[in-house]
């Protein structure tokens, strides 16, 4: 995957820009499609306009962590 040059960054959006099939979506726990989801917004806005450690800031605080 190429998240970075992706001009679209529907996954900011909530859209399943991977077209993932019900079959795979069962696979996983809610719990690993909130972290992706995560994940997938902090690359999406920030992806080289961040540290690595100011991306880790931006996602604890989308996972509403309060320590790490």
């Amino acid at each position: 995957m190429q998240c970075d040059l992706c001009k679209k960054s529907e996954c900011s959006e909530d859209k399943d820009c991977l077209n993932i099939s019900e079959g795979a979506v069962e696979l996983y726990e809610e719990s690993d499609w909130i972290i992706h989801r995560a994940a997938s917004l902090i690359e999406a806005e920030y992806y080289m306009k961040k540290t690595r450690v100011e991306e880790l800031i931006l996602f604890s605080r989308e996972m509403g962590y309060e320590t790490l």
